[in-house]
This record gives C-alpha cells, structure tokens and sequence, in this order.
C-alpha cells in the first residue's frame, strides 16, 4: 500500500516518525495507513494529510486502550 499509492512527503515523514516512536511493526504501519486513507477519503482530500494521520493514530490507541 505504501508503494502503490502515492501521498504527501510530510505525511511519509510524520508516519515514519509516529511508527519509530511507538515501535510500530510493518504490519501496524500498514493498518494505520488504511485508517489514514479511510480518514482521508470521508474529508474529501486527495491523499491523507499530516492531520489524517492524527486521527487515525488517535483512533488506534483508542482501541488498544479499551
């Protein structure tokens, strides 16, 4: 997915920052990224955005607290 489809610079970088802080696995990069997609997909934008991102991440640790 991360080759396939292509997406901002600054989303590439915050993801690879997001996935080494919190010791994501190719795997957890790879769900998160469809999150981000999804977010981005039902706010109308082209490709996920930085804040996409946000959100999806957000949603993920919402779900491993529960």
């Amino acid at each position: 997915m991360r080759h396939e489809l292509r997406y901002p610079a600054k989303t590439k970088a915050a993801l690879e920052q997001l996935a080494a802080r919190r010791g994501l696995s190719a795997r957890g990069i790879h769900r998160l990224l469809r999150v981000a997609w999804t977010v981005a997909d039902q706010q109308q934008h082209a490709a996920p955005t930085e804040d996409d991102l946000a959100v999806a991440a957000h949603l993920r640790q919402s779900l491993e607290n529960s």
